[in-house]
């Protein structure tokens, strides 16, 4: 919007004094309008181009940003995942008391430089040669201070015992050959006719 307004409001030429000139005064200048391109022109396939660069920009931080985020928090290890869901609770808690105490904009102001200098190349090449000699052994101390944390704290319910059983529902026949088929007893064999049991006339158990 700034370059829109500056177009509307142009900076006053040196031979005119700041006195006499207003930068909230009314607009010197038309609204500039961009026009689309023209289908097949140079212009048009330059947007197609950039387009498609932007969806592939796109679909490369989403996935990048699916594969850190994804494995934490989707339960498959259900430890992890709900530490940090305990954490965000208790700092969404403390965010709704505390959050006027905080210096928001100081904040903002911070991390907003600290992105702008972390993507020149310098610094991250500095960045890089030091992560091994000093931010690798905090990672690793807090690493192991979150496992130990979330063995000693985080107790989940054991899985339920399942055992997978067998049981057959036996039918005899009254009344001979025309007879009804009924049910009699329920065992862990078949009882079939070349069974042990059955060969030696015993009763199914």
């Amino acid at each position: 919007m700034v370059p829109a307004y500056l177009v509307r409001h142009p900076a006053p030429p040196p031979t005119i004094t700041h006195s006499s000139y207003s930068i909230n005064g009314p607009p010197l200048a038309p609204a500039k309008t961009i026009k689309p391109a023209a289908e097949m022109s140079k212009d048009f396939f330059r947007n197609m181009r950039d387009l498609q660069n932007s969806m592939d920009d796109f679909s490369t931080v989403h996935d990048g940003v699916l594969k850190i985020i994804t494995p934490p928090t989707n339960f498959s290890n259900e430890a992890l995942s709900s530490t940090i869901f305990l954490f965000l609770f208790v700092s969404t808690c403390t965010l709704f008391i505390a959050s006027h105490l905080l210096p928001w904009r100081l904040m903002s102001l911070f991390f907003c430089w600290a992105s702008i200098t972390l993507g020149h190349p310098s610094v991250q090449q500095f960045v890089l040669n030091n992560r091994e000699s000093h931010l690798r052994p905090h990672e690793r101390k807090a690493q192991s201070w979150l496992d130990a944390w979330i063995a000693r704290d985080i107790l989940l319910d054991e899985p339920p015992e399942t055992r997978e059983v067998e049981i057959y529902e036996l039918q005899r026949r009254r009344g001979g050959r025309q007879g009804e088929w009924e049910s009699w007893i329920f065992g862990p064999n078949p009882y079939d006719p070349l069974s042990s049991q059955r060969i030696a006339g015993e009763r199914p158990k």
